[in-house]
C-alpha cells in the first residue's frame, strides 16, 4: 500500500476569498521545501465555505477515511484551526499517529515527531475554540445593538421585507460592515396572513388552510424550495407574535457537540429581548386573541403533558375539524363511527364493521345524509327558537349557584388560609428537626412529602377562591341569551364549518340502528340523539370565561337535572305496505279466515297475501330460536294449504 503526503486547506465563509485555499497550499509547499520534504506527488484536499467546528465536512471526511485505511504518510495544514476548531483536535491527531502518519501544522510549529507536540495541540485547541466563542459573543453584541436601535437582524417572518436605512451608504464589495436595514410590511403577502387567521378562527384546520394556500399559489417566501404549503408552517404563523407588533429575539442559543453538530438550546425568559413595533402590526388584537384561544383548545386535545409518552388525540379529529355537517357525529349501534359515502348523486353513511364481517355488525341499512341532516338540524333549531322551559331552568340554576357562592366562598376562603398557615408551620418544624439532626427517620421524610402535597392542593384551591371573590359573577340577562340563541339558529341556514362545529357542541353523538320488519333482511334506519341545552348556554356565554367555567361545573353536577332527558328518536324511513299488513294477515289466517275474507279486509290480493303470510311466519320462527328440524316441521305443517284454498294453485293470476 502506497502512503502519500496529504495537504489539507479550508476557509470558513462565502464572504471570504475563494483564493484562500490556493494561498494556504502555496505557503504549505514553501514550508515543506524548507524542511526538505518532497511534495511533488502530494494529494491536495480542500473544504470551501465550511466551518471548522463541523466534522461533517466533505474534505475532512475524506482525510479521515484515508487516515483509517493507512494511506497517509504526512498530513500538513497551514495552522491547526484549518483542520478543526472543535474539541476533537487531540483525539484526531492521536488516531493519525496510531495509523502511522505524521502531522505538521506549519504556522503553529507543531510536529508530532517532537516530544512536546501534545501540549502545543491542546493549547492551540483551547485558543481556537475560545476564538469561536468570542466571535459569537461579539456577533450577538452587534445584533442586540441593532435591535435596540430599531433595526433588523434578518429575523423577519413571511409578510415583511427588509430595506436599507441609508441606501447611499451601501458598500459595493462584500467587505466591511453590513448596511443597516429595517423591515416593513409587505402588503401583497400581509393580506394572506390576515386570511389565514380568518380561516382558522372560522374553524378550518391547519391542513385545510395549507391546501387552500397551495391552491391559490401563495408565495412561501424567497427561500422556499417549492410552493407546497405545510400545516407546520401555518402553525408557526398562527403563534408568531411579530404579527401583533411584538418582536422577541434571543429565545435560543446555538450549542455544538465535539463533532460539530448544532442544536438550539432554549434560554430563560428573562434573557429574551422584546421590542415593540406597533407600526409593523398585521393582525388585530381581537383576531389574535381568538386564534390563541383556539390554539389552546387544540393543545389541550393533542398536546403532551409533563412526562407523557407520545399518544394520539383524545378525541376524533372530525370533532375538531369536521369536513361535513354530520361527518364524525354518526355512530352505528355497534359503537363504530360511520363512514361517509356517495354514489350516483346520493350521499349516505354506512357502518365500516358490517363490511368486514357479519359477526362484528349485522347492520345492512344506510343513513341518508339529507334526511338525517334535516331531522337533527330541525330539532336543534326548534329548540333554539322556541320559548321552552329549559332556558328558565338553566338560568335559575346559574343564579342559585351564584347566590350559594356569595355565601360559601368567603367562609371557605378563610378556612383555606388557616389551613395553609398551619401546613407551613408543620413543614417548617419538620425541616428544622431534619436540619439539626434531631430526627433521622424515613417516616419523617414521608410525612414531609405528604404535607408538601397537601399544601400545593390548598394553594390551588385558595387561588381559585380568591379569583372568585375578586371577580363578581352575574347571571346573563335573558334578552342577551335570547339574542345569542337566535344568532346560533341562523348559522344552520348555511352548510358551513361554523355550523358543523356548533352542532357538535349542541348534540350528543347520534346513534343509528336499523329497523327490520319480521320476515325481511333489510329495512330502514332510525337515529337517536339528545340535545345539550347546557352546551347552547355555554356557547352563548363565550365572552365571559368565569361564567363558562361555572356553566361547565353545573352541567356535570349530579344535583342538576339534564335539560333534555328525553331521547329524540327519528325514523328516516317508513314501513312498506307489506310490513303494515303482514301481522294482520297472519293473525286473521291463524284465526281461520279465508283468503277472500283477508282480501276483503286488507285489500291485498290472494297471491300477495299468501306471500306476506308465509314470510311473516318464517320470520317469527327464526326469532323463536327453534331448531332447524323443528322449524321445518312446523312450517311444513302450518303453511301447507289445502287444495281447495291454496291461492297459488287455484288462482294462477294472483300477483
Amino acid at each position: 500500500m502506497i502512503r502519500r503526503i496529504v495537504i489539507y486547506t479550508r476557509y470558513s465563509s462565502e464572504l471570504q476569498s475563494s483564493k484562500s485555499c490556493e494561498d494556504q497550499e502555496r505557503q504549505i509547499r514553501e514550508g515543506l521545501d524548507k524542511m526538505g520534504i518532497d511534495h511533488q506527488n502530494a494529494m491536495v484536499i480542500k473544504d470551501e465555505a465550511e466551518s471548522g467546528t463541523k466534522s461533517s465536512r466533505p474534505g475532512f471526511q475524506q482525510v479521515d477515511a484515508l487516515m483509517k485505511s493507512g494511506q497517509i504518510s504526512i498530513l500538513v495544514v497551514d495552522d491547526q484551526s484549518r483542520l478543526t476548531r472543535g474539541a476533537n483536535a487531540l483525539s484526531f491527531i492521536e488516531d493519525l499517529r496510531f495509523n502511522g502518519a505524521r502531522f505538521l501544522s506549519l504556522g503553529d510549529n507543531i510536529d508530532t515527531d517532537q516530544e512536546n507536540w501534545r501540549v502545543m495541540v491542546q493549547v492551540m485547541g483551547i485558543h481556537n475554540s475560545t476564538t469561536i466563542q468570542e466571535l459569537g459573543r461579539r456577533v450577538k453584541r452587534g445584533q442586540v445593538g441593532r435591535l435596540l436601535r430599531g433595526l433588523t437582524t434578518g429575523d423577519y417572518p413571511l409578510g415583511y421585507e427588509s430595506y436599507p436605512v441609508n441606501p447611499d451608504e451601501i458598500h459595493q464589495t462584500r467587505r466591511g460592515p453590513k448596511p443597516e436595514k429595517n423591515v416593513r410590511v409587505l402588503e401583497p403577502i400581509a393580506k394572506w396572513i390576515c386570511q389565514v387567521f380568518e380561516w382558522f378562527n372560522e374553524g378550518c384546520s391547519m391542513n385545510e388552510i395549507a391546501r387552500r394556500l397551495t391552491a391559490q399559489k401563495v408565495s412561501r417566501g424567497s427561500r422556499a424550495k417549492h410552493g407546497m404549503w405545510d400545516h407546520k408552517q401555518v402553525r408557526r404563523m398562527l403563534g408568531n407574535e411579530k404579527y401583533i407588533g411584538i418582536w422577541i429575539w434571543g429565545k435560543t442559543k446555538t450549542s455544538r457537540s465535539s463533532a460539530g453538530k448544532v442544536k438550539q438550546v432554549p434560554l430563560p425568559e428573562n434573557e429574551w429581548i422584546r421590542v415593540q413595533r406597533p407600526d409593523e402590526r398585521i393582525i388585530d388584537q381581537v383576531v389574535w386573541d381568538k386564534a390563541q384561544a383556539r390554539l389552546s383548545e387544540i393543545r389541550d386535545i393533542k398536546g403532551f403533558k409533563p412526562g407523557q409518552k407520545k399518544r394520539g388525540a383524545l378525541i376524533h379529529h372530525s370533532s375538531v375539524y369536521p369536513t361535513g355537517l354530520l361527518n364524525g357525529l354518526l355512530f352505528c349501534r355497534c359503537g363504530a363511527r360511520m363512514w361517509f359515502n356517495s354514489r350516483h348523486d346520493k350521499e349516505y353513511f354506512t357502518c365500516p364493521c358490517s363490511r368486514k364481517s357479519s359477526d362484528v355488525c349485522t347492520m345492512t341499512s344506510y343513513v341518508p345524509l339529507p334526511k338525517a341532516s334535516e331531522a337533527i338540524v330541525g330539532a336543534v333549531v326548534a329548540m333554539l327558537q322556541s320559548q321552552l322551559a329549559w332556558r328558565e331552568t338553566i338560568l335559575g340554576s346559574i343564579q342559585d349557584h351564584i347566590d350559594k357562592l356569595s355565601i360559601i366562598v368567603p367562609r371557605e376562603l378563610e378556612e383555606l388560609r388557616e389551613r395553609e398557615s398551619t401546613l407551613y408551620s408543620q413543614i417548617d418544624n419538620l425541616i428544622c428537626f431534619i436540619a439539626n439532626g434531631t430526627v433521622q427517620s424515613d417516616s419523617i421524610a414521608g410525612r414531609l412529602d405528604e404535607l408538601e402535597s397537601e399544601r400545593r392542593e390548598v394553594r390551588t384551591k385558595l387561588t381559585h377562591h380568591e379569583s372568585l371573590s375578586k371577580g363578581q359573577i352575574t347571571a346573563p340577562a335573558k334578552s342577551f341569551i335570547d339574542e345569542q340563541l337566535t344568532n346560533m339558529a341562523s348559522l344552520f341556514s348555511e352548510d358551513s364549518v361554523q355550523a358543523a362545529i356548533l352542532l357538535r357542541k349542541l348534540v350528543s353523538k347520534v346513534t343509528a340502528t336499523d329497523v327490520i320488519p319480521i320476515g325481511k333482511t333489510r329495512g330502514y334506519t332510525q337515529i337517536r340523539f339528545r340535545i345539550n341545552g347546557w352546551g347552547a348556554m355555554r356557547v352563548a356565554a363565550e365572552s365571559d370565561p368565569q361564567l363558562m367555567n361555572l356553566i361547565d361545573s353545573l352541567a356535570t353536577a349530579r344535583d342538576v337535572e339534564p335539560t333534555h332527558p328525553d331521547e329524540i328518536v327519528v325514523d328516516l324511513g317508513e314501513p312498506t305496505l307489506a310490513d303494515l299488513h303482514s301481522p294482520t294477515i297472519y293473525a286473521m289466517r291463524n284465526n281461520g279466515a279465508t283468503w277472500k275474507e283477508i282480501e276483503a279486509v286488507t285489500g291485498i290480493g290472494k297471491g300477495n297475501a299468501y306471500t306476506y303470510y308465509q314470510r311473516f311466519a318464517e320470520g317469527l320462527k327464526a326469532q323463536s330460536g327453534l331448531s332447524k328440524a323443528l322449524s321445518n316441521d312446523s312450517i311444513e305443517t302450518e303453511l301447507q294449504e289445502p287444495e281447495r284454498d291454496n291461492p297459488k294453485k287455484n288462482n294462477k293470476t294472483a300477483a
